[in-house]
């Protein structure tokens, strides 16, 4: 049996398509545990009414705690043997949990990782699943993860659009009352898997809103910086994945420079920290080999501050 978890709050505009996605998975057995949390509009009235309509649809209401403490609770209440999380503004593609159970019964996968679509209004075509899985270390995707090289519309590190064992999760759970809560775990759960599934085909699909946080400067973005140094220490004695992570964490710390210009932040302490991270990974960003495209260009403009002075300039070396 699959666990779906849904957290929601304040999302009554989307979470109705959400949940009819899910309901319309066929060709498995699933528990489904919708966690309101202290939700203000009416998204608790339309979760209590799929629930009653639907048996194996569980309702848990918690005051207010953030993405990452509801996807706690959800876990606190999963049965199932696998486990996928389903953001409620988000939505499953046909047949996507078939799809990746089929995979990871297939391949003898403890996690199964697919590819996913952004969308606005319309939710994009899916796939016919005809697409053989690649086989792949965990540690295999944590490279992939921290590098952001390689087929990163499938290994990310978001923690949807996956399927996990459930043991992966025994002694695991998110960070709360911080942003980047996944970065902050999925790598961690990842290289517990021996073996990981790739499927290339569209299980998932992100309502892409500009008006989101991660979308928009918020002094909580810098909260990055702190997953990332975390990645760093964790990974210590672990030479590969320990450049892996200083990668991610040089990318960090160039990004919130750039948009701490951008957005005229006065913030000088921060912007202080940012060049000091970026100038000591620099000269490792640009001679190792798995090293990605734009964090060499970043390593190697950084040596020309004056180009930093523009907020113009700044903006256009943005990820879109």
């Amino acid at each position: 049996m699959i666990s779906v978890i849904i957290p929601a709050y304040n999302i009554e505009e989307y979470i109705g398509e959400c949940m009819e996605s899910v309901l319309a998975q066929s060709g498995v057995e699933m528990e489904i545990i919708v966690v309101d949390d202290g939700s203000t509009d009416a998204t608790p009235a339309i979760v209590e009414d799929f629930a009653r309509r639907h048996g194996h649809i569980k309702v848990i209401h918690r005051t207010n705690g953030g993405l990452a403490a509801a996807r706690n609770t959800a876990l606190e209440h999963c049965t199932g043997d696998w486990i996928t999380m389903v953001d409620g503004d988000d939505l499953l593609m046909p047949g996507a949990l078939a799809l990746m159970l089929k995979a990871a019964n297939d391949t003898e996968a403890d996690m199964v990782m697919g590819a996913f679509a952004d969308f606005t209004d319309v939710a994009p075509a899916s796939a016919d699943g005809s697409a053989a899985a690649t086989i792949i270390s965990g540690r295999q995707a944590v490279e992939t993860m921290l590098y952001r090289r390689g087929p990163t519309a499938t290994v990310h590190s978001s923690a949807w659009g996956k399927l996990y064992r459930r043991e992966l999760w025994e002694h695991h759970t998110f960070k709360a009352g911080i942003l980047y809560e996944d970065l902050e775990v999925v790598p961690r759960i990842s290289l517990n898997a021996r073996r990981v599934a790739v499927v290339n085909d569209i299980v998932y699909a992100y309502r892409y809103n500009r008006n989101s946080i991660l979308h928009v400067f918020t002094p909580n973005r810098l909260d990055v910086i702190d997953v990332a140094r975390s990645l760093v220490a964790h990974f210590v004695g672990d030479k590969p994945l320990h450049r892996a992570a200083q990668s991610r964490l040089f990318s960090a710390a160039f990004n919130m420079w750039l948009l701490l210009v951008v957005n005229h932040a006065d913030m000088p302490d921060k912007l202080a920290e940012c060049k000091r991270i970026v100038r000591h990974l620099a000269p490792g960003q640009i001679f190792r080999s798995k090293v990605r495209f734009k964090n060499r260009i970043g390593a190697i403009l950084q040596y020309f501050p004056f180009l930093f002075r523009s907020a113009g300039v700044c903006k256009k070396l943005l990820p879109k």
